[in-house]
């Protein structure tokens, strides 16, 4: 419950007891409060008491001895601003970017008094917040807020970029109060602002301030009165971030919306900024609006899905609550297809088993499914570059991602070409060797009880990554079993939809036996010790595999096997014993 809501609640709460009630709840409050927090409790007590005949604790003289020295000060930061005086800077001989990276590249030495100054600066910033002197304070705040220092020797030769406030805290110039100067800084801009320029001018001191992980609430809540204009300034606050894209502006919109007690303006800005803040329709729809009515959910969230573009990854969280709501109102055949538009917006593993294993029938979304991750990777190809700065994450995929789904069809051939195209024994990790020889492997594995090796052939797949918990999102089920009890019977549910032939069981069993070999070996001659449990792995699976495919003692063949060919290596042999080698 955020400010707002807590105190709409307390007011309508307040105005229907009368004063003997008002005194039983005060004196309640005050026995059950928390030691440290009790003068402050009594300060607010006197405050409210004095309230009605203090019209201003400040005298006319006192803001011109504040606006005076605030002037004298301004004139010493406009001197550090313009390079009049610097740091001095010099590399740190301890400093090394591998064995002794904590410790600051570079030391500055503050031999002109810049942050006594600063020091002071803040101070003063304080001062006002104290003596509710806003508009002169803000003047200060802005100037120190944008103040730029600059530092003479090594760092102006490595870097020459000006410092701000902030990194003089980071760099240990100045030692306390950075959380204050943000907050108070903050504070003096909204009060000391006309409401026409205060959002805009929050914005500006938040980009100062390099937009610290702080909440707008946290502001509305300080000083000794509440701030006046704060519903009017949340709407012009949302206005104003709507215009922008960055993650900040993401962080702060959330915050803001959250701060709104009207649902239709909820509503409507979810609906107006869909574009740059598809995240607000899914907080909405996560919120307690509409809390009773999920038919009304139910058509916001289908809402949300022609709204927001299908490529932006956050739509299918949406899908998944929409999916909930249809199954509430009892819509089954729709809600598959509402697992098909999350499976559109983050083609990811564990969307597409939900398909799979709840659907009455998965069988007929097959086609649409290769559909939707055949054209993910063709997008995914098409962009530009794979990093982004836009605020929205949008829906991509590489090709070991893509090879996943290759192996969940039963696409085995078109797997070996995509990612299994690695000629030497090492270089694997940027491939999809391993995954493709542990999902085959798994594949053919024939008896129903999981072996060892088996099982840390399951771990090197996708399914061994699956979230359970993610993966009963949109179906209003919990999982009654543990996370590998579910693992197991996708498994199972994968491995009857395949139909594999002897003959290409044959094939891709004397494929892995060459891979295997040709790792093993590569691994030996490299004499890289961290990958032979890796190794011992490979090879008790395969022989797993042969065992359950009907050729008696494999397993126990093919580990002495390799026991013989390397018997110098005891780690080596160590790891195979894991798997049942005999001593």
């Amino acid at each position: 419950m955020n400010i707002k809501q807590f105190l709409l609640k307390i007011d309508e709460c307040i105005s229907k007891m009368d004063t003997e009630e008002l005194r039983n709840a005060i004196h309640e409050i005050a026995r059950i409060y928390d030691e440290k927090e009790r003068e402050n409790f009594l300060n607010v007590i006197n405050r409210c008491k004095d309230k009605k005949s203090k019209i201003s604790k400040r005298e006319k003289e006192d803001d011109k001895k504040i606006s005076g020295k605030i002037k004298e000060i301004i004139l010493k930061l406009n001197q550090i601003n313009d390079g009049e005086r610097k740091l001095d800077s010099e590399y740190n001989e301890e400093w090394d970017d591998w064995y002794n990276s904590d410790v600051d590249e570079i030391l500055f030495y503050d031999n002109k008094q810049i942050t006594e100054d600063i020091q002071e600066a803040m101070k003063c910033l304080h001062l006002c917040f104290d003596s509710e002197c806003y508009e002169a304070g803000y003047e200060l705040a802005e100037v120190l807020s944008s103040l730029e220092i600059y530092a003479d020797g090594d760092y102006n030769e490595y870097d020459g970029s000006p410092l701000c406030v902030c990194d003089l805290f980071d760099y240990d110039l100045l030692k306390k109060g950075y959380d204050d100067f943000i907050k108070e800084s903050l504070y003096i801009t909204y009060a000391g602002n006309k409401h026409e320029v205060r959002a805009e001018r929050i914005y500006a001191m938040l980009n100062n301030l390099c937009f610290p992980n702080i909440k707008i609430e946290k502001i509305l809540q300080m000083g000794t009165e509440e701030l006046h204009g704060t519903d009017e300034f949340i709407k012009d606050w949302i206005k104003l971030l709507g215009s922008k894209s960055d993650r900040a502006a993401e962080r702060y919109i959330k915050e803001a919306q959250s701060l709104i007690t009207d649902e239709d303006c909820i509503l409507e800005n979810a609906r107006m900024f869909s574009s740059e803040y598809p995240v607000l329709y899914k907080q909405m729809l996560e919120s307690d609006y509409c809390k009773n009515d999920i038919a009304q959910k139910y058509k916001i969230g289908k809402e949300a899905l022609d709204n927001i573009p299908v490529d932006y990854s956050i739509r299918s969280d949406i899908a998944l609550l929409t999916a909930e709501y249809s199954l509430s109102l009892g819509a089954k055949e729709e809600t598959e297809g509402y697992w098909i538009e999350a499976f559109k917006s983050d083609t990811s593993v564990v969307n597409y088993w939900r398909i799979k294993n709840f659907s009455e029938n998965s069988d007929k979304y097959s086609e649409v499914i290769r559909d939707i991750y055949e054209n993910t990777l063709k997008k995914s190809k098409e962009k530009e570059s794979w990093f982004s700065y836009d605020t929205k994450e949008k829906n991509s995929m590489c090709l070991t991602e893509y090879c996943n789904f290759l192996a969940f069809d039963g696409r085995f051939n078109d797997m070996i070409n995509t990612g299994m195209n690695v000629k030497y024994s090492l270089g694997w990790s940027g491939s999809f060797m391993k995954q493709g020889i542990a999902y085959i492997l798994i594949c053919l594995f024939s008896d129903e009880k999981i072996s060892e090796g088996i099982n840390h052939m399951i771990r090197m797949t996708a399914f061994g990554n699956i979230n359970v918990e993610k993966l009963y999102s949109g179906t209003l089920q919990t999982a009654t079993e543990d996370d590998y009890s579910v693992k197991s019977a996708i498994i199972k549910l994968w491995k009857k939809s395949m139909i594999i032939s002897d003959e290409s069981a044959d094939s891709w069993i004397e494929m892995i036996k060459r891979y295997i070999d040709l790792r093993v070996s590569g691994i030996m001659d490299a004499n890289h010790r961290k990958y032979y449990d890796e190794c011992a792995a490979f090879i008790a699976a395969l022989g797993e595999t042969m065992e359950s495919r009907g050729m008696a003692d494999a397993k126990i063949k093919l580990l002495m096997q390799y026991r013989d060919k390397y018997s110098r290596r005891r780690a080596f042999i160590a790891e195979l014993k894991k798997f049942g080698l005999p001593e």
